[in-house]
């Protein structure tokens, strides 16, 4: 699976079985040596592409790992502009 369109408050996972909207999901993303571990919902979901994911109760020290590889983001991108 591939985690695309990540944001504070959700992503989009690319998969060929995507869970049916209003699934209870566990998300694990991995990004270089880090973790970040939530619950989710899925709010919406393609056939044979992937689902989109909202994150809910997000715990305060996985909410900072977000904020920090979110600002990291935005510095790349800006690199790269």
């Amino acid at each position: 699976m591939r985690t695309s369109e990540l944001s504070i408050g959700g992503c989009y996972i690319d998969t060929l079985n995507p869970f049916p909207e209003g699934t209870a999901v566990k998300v694990r993303i991995i990004r270089d040596e880090g973790v970040f571990e939530t619950n989710g919902k899925v709010i919406y979901s393609h056939s044979r592409v992937g689902m989109g994911i909202s994150f809910i109760e997000i715990a305060a020290d996985q909410r900072s790992i977000l904020e920090n590889w979110l600002a990291e983001i935005v510095v790349q991108l800006r690199r790269t502009c």
